[in-house]
């Protein structure tokens, strides 16, 4: 007995950080031929991109998280409420008046895998309040050029 418990004490800390976590991220930035895209995991960050009229993917960032980065991540998508994260959000392109390539529909895909706990949803043209403090959580780590900002004023529907 005391051989299993000892087993179990040694191999749970194993379990637990085997949690995987994956977040992946695309943002047009209202522009045609942008495509930021960000991949977080368990210890990474990297960031690619469109250039060159969309013709050239470019490797922006890839940088190794810290414990605490991680540690900071996973408390807050441990609180974060997975099950309110609708499948699409959309807002009519009314507000935009023309679109041409540098002023086009913003549109936000997002997939989170916690191991436990999935969300995948996308954003287009419009402002989602409950998902601000995780884009929040997320711009900590990002240099300030690529940051994933939204601004209510800009989008045609806000839910």
């Amino acid at each position: 007995m005391k051989k299993l418990v000892f087993i179990f004490l040694f191999f749970l800390p194993l379990l637990t950080s085997a949690q995987k976590l994956s977040i992946y991220i695309t943002d047009n930035r209202s522009n045609q031929f942008v495509l930021n895209k960000y991949f977080i995991t368990d210890d990474s960050l990297v960031i690619t991109g469109l250039a060159d009229y969309g013709k050239s993917n470019v490797d922006y960032l890839r940088k190794k998280l810290t414990r605490q980065q991680v540690k900071t991540i996973k408390h807050f998508l441990s609180t974060f409420k997975f099950e309110d994260v609708q499948e699409m959000y959309f807002g009519s392109y009314d507000n935009l008046k023309y679109i041409s390539a540098d002023h086009f529909p913003r549109v936000i895909e997002l997939r989170i895998d916690t191991g436990s706990k999935k969300a995948i949803t996308k954003i287009s043209n419009s402002y989602v309040s409950m998902l601000i403090p995780f884009f929040e959580e997320i711009n900590n780590l990002l240099p300030d050029e690529v940051k994933i900002r939204q601004n209510p004023e800009e989008v045609g529907k806000t839910f």
